[in-house]
């Protein structure tokens, strides 16, 4: 071997050595909240057409709407990053939907969750519009066209979509939309207009066969999480500061969340100007239009911030706001840090709440309850004053949710756990390692 061909063996050696390094490297860096390196990046727009697989080492950019076609399948494994790019109009903003018929398999883990999120240096909310689920369950509206897209959007050239491809709803209860599971979404909900926002997650006649656990939404511009109809259930959801609603159900949601949480940022400058932990809705209207909304919530911790006058100032309103003709179910909960714990509008949905509200813990600053001629309270307690009146060990600065052990939220639970809210007492809590609370806060 002549010593060129020497040297160019050795630089070809320690070239493949020092890619093996960076690629280990941008494995081993995923920390659990920062950003990683990447091996590459990669532009998604239009329609994904065939069955397609991410990859965790390559970074994705969302370029305007992308769709997930009919009987095809979306597959995002643990660890990858994908950033919504910023539009110049809302109409255009940057989201993922999965239209009906697809799926999405999103399934991230503890230690390395699937992150969605701003492409700007400096997020924002609504710098892009989500992830958006359209499913075949049952709604009651006919074939509606889902919130947030507008007629105006122009869809990809020769794609076979038209603004029909993007209404939800049908007649499959069970119908499956994929799985999210160990994921974040932060900065979404691009707003086109007033009452016509896309969210952090927005499920339109999703259903139950569609896996939604360990999802954190975290300021977005609109409402976390939107449940337009169907049937779908969250298990370990958190919402962290988003502009308007955490919970938002309406057109006959049936589906249960539990074991979840919200939280709000007293340092974030300014909500929406109607901003409550739930908001739950059969229609706009109040109609009577069926199936009829039925949410059921258990276990869930539903926090505001721990200052009156802060909560005041900023518009915060309910902790829950059951009204125009909703059914509910609300079991061993907690409300906690609103101007008001929970209120109830319309005499159809106080008579369902004076059944169905169980086992709770409700705290207001003003009063724990609203528009109701006597409290619906079996096994409830209400608390009307301060921001320690739940016990909860130390939950607004985010590091302890859990209620502390011999008083009431660790003790007075209705069902087999014993306890009332989103986390044991003495159990390690299921936020841990994929959440992220530490955000600097720029808006």
């Amino acid at each position: 071997m002549n010593k060129f061909t020497m040297g160019l063996a050795a630089i070809v050696a320690l070239s493949s050595v020092a890619c093996k390094k960076n690629m280990d490297q941008a494995v081993n860096d995923r920390s659990l909240t920062a950003e990683p390196t990447y091996l590459g990046v990669d532009t998604l727009r239009g329609v994904i057409a065939t069955d397609r697989t991410l990859s965790k080492d390559t970074l994705y950019r969302l370029d305007g709407k992308v769709f997930v076609a009919k009987g095809k399948t979306l597959t995002i494994p643990a660890g990858t990053w994908i950033k919504g790019i910023k539009k110049t109009t809302a109409v255009d903003a940057s989201a993922l939907i999965v239209l009906r018929g697809a799926k999405v398999r999103a399934n991230g883990a503890a230690t390395n969750p699937v992150v969605f999120t701003s492409n700007e240096a400096v997020p924002a909310p609504g710098d892009w519009g989500g992830v958006v689920l359209l499913g075949r369950a049952l709604v009651n509206k006919s074939n509606p066209l889902i919130e947030g897209i507008d007629a105006s959007l122009t869809l990809p050239v020769g794609s076979g979509l038209t603004l029909d491809s993007l209404r939800y709803g049908g007649t499959t209860t069970a119908d499956n939309s994929g799985v999210i599971n160990y994921a974040r979404i932060e900065y979404a909900g691009a707003s086109i207009s007033a009452n016509n926002e896309l969210n952090g997650l927005t499920c339109g006649g999703v259903g139950s066969a569609t896996v939604l656990t360990n999802i954190q939404v975290s300021y977005g511009r609109d409402d976390a999480f939107e449940f337009f109809g169907g049937s779908v259930n969250g298990f370990h959801l958190v919402a962290l500061g988003a502009d308007d609603d955490s919970y938002d159900t309406d057109f006959g949601y049936s589906g249960t969340i539990s074991y979840s949480l919200s939280v709000l940022n007293p340092n974030k400058s300014a909500y929406s100007s109607d901003p409550n932990g739930i908001e739950a809705d059969n229609d706009g209207s109040g109609s009577f239009d069926t199936p009829q909304s039925f949410p059921k919530f258990n276990h869930v911790t539903i926090l505001g911030i721990r200052d009156t006058a802060t909560a005041t100032a900023k518009g915060f309103l309910n902790g829950a706001r059951f009204r125009r003709r909703t059914n509910l179910t609300v079991t061993n909960s907690i409300f906690q840090g609103f101007p008001n714990g929970a209120r109830f509008e319309s005499n159809f949905t106080r008579d369902t709440a004076s059944l169905n509200f169980t086992h709770n813990l409700v705290q207001g600053y003003r009063t724990s309850f609203l528009d109701v001629t006597s409290l619906p309270a079996t096994n409830t307690t209400f608390l009307n004053g301060g921001y320690d009146s739940v016990k909860l060990v130390s939950p607004w600065d985010y590091t302890d949710f859990r209620p502390v052990s011999g008083t009431p939220a660790a003790t007075s639970g209705n069902d087999a756990t014993g306890y009332r809210g989103a986390f044991h007492p003495t159990q390690a809590q299921w936020t841990a390692n994929w959440t992220r609370f530490d955000y600097v806060v720029n808006f």
